[in-house]
C-alpha cells in the first residue's frame, strides 16, 4: 500500500472472503520537497484479507511514520497480502526457519536474497503490531533476536555444508565431527535486539 502523505481513505467492500479495499495516494519524494512543482501522485487499490483484531490500517500507519516503509510498501505491494494474514500474532521462529528452509537455496545468492525477504516480512508484521499497540517491547526485542538467531544458524549450516562437501568434514583429534560456533554478546546475547541493531 501506498501511504497517503496528506489524505487517505479505506473504502468498505464486501465480497465471500471479506476484503478491505485500501486506497492510498503518495505524492512524489520531489514534489514534496518542492511544493511549487506538480505534483507527481499515484494511486495503488490493494485487496487486503481483513485481520480478525488488527485495524485495517496497519499498513497505512507504516507509510506515514517511516520512509523506508513507504518506499518498501511502493516498490513490493505485494508484501501486504503476504504479512496481512500475520498480523494478529507474533512472527515465530518457527516461520522464519521454515521460510528460509523452503525451497532450499541453491547457492549463497539465493541464501542472501532469501534472508533479505525474510527480514521485510519480519520488519512489516512486527512494525504494524507495534504501531497498533497489539506489540509490547519484549515481543519486539524478542522477534528481532529470533530473527538475528535465525539467520545465524541458516547462513552457518549452509556453508557449513558446502565447506563440508568441497574439503570434508572437520574433526578434532578423536574424530568427532566439529562445528564453528557463533557466540551471541550484547543485545544479541541478551535478547534485546531492535530494528537498527547492527547484526
Amino acid at each position: 500500500v501506498i501511504g497517503a502523505i496528506r489524505d487517505s481513505t479505506a473504502i468498505p467492500f464486501r465480497c465471500e472472503a471479506r476484503f478491505e479495499i485500501l486506497k492510498f495516494t503518495l505524492d512524489d519524494a520531489q514534489s514534496r520537497r518542492h511544493p511549487g512543482k506538480r505534483k507527481l501522485g499515484h494511486t495503488v487499490n490493494i485487496f487486503v484479507q481483513t485481520s480478525q483484531t488488527m485495524p485495517p490500517y496497519a499498513f497505512d500507519r507504516i507509510a506515514r511514520c517511516s520512509r523506508y516503509g513507504r518506499r518498501l510498501l511502493e516498490a513490493q505491494p505485494h508484501l501486504i497480502e503476504a504479512t496481512a494474514a500475520q498480523l494478529d500474532e507474533p512472527f515465530a521462529r518457527s516461520a522464519m526457519q521454515a521460510f528460509l528452509a523452503e525451497p532450499p537455496c541453491a547457492d549463497e545468492d539465493a541464501l542472501h536474497r532469501r534472508m533479505r525477504q525474510l527480514r521485510q516480512r519480519v520488519w512489516l508484521t512486527t512494525t504494524a503490531r507495534d504501531l497498533a499497540g497489539s506489540a509490547d517491547l519484549a515481543e519486539v526485542t524478542a522477534t528481532w533476536s529470533t530473527l538475528a538467531e535465525v539467520c545465524i544458524a541458516t547462513a552457518l549450516d549452509f556453508h557449513h555444508a558446502a565447506l563440508a562437501a568441497r574439503h570434508g568434514e572437520p574433526r578434532d583429534e578423536h574424530g568427532r565431527p566439529q562445528r564453528m560456533v557463533v557466540v551471541g554478546m550484547g543485545k544479541l546475547g541478551g535478547g534485546e535486539l531492535n530494528v537498527s541493531s547492527d547484526i
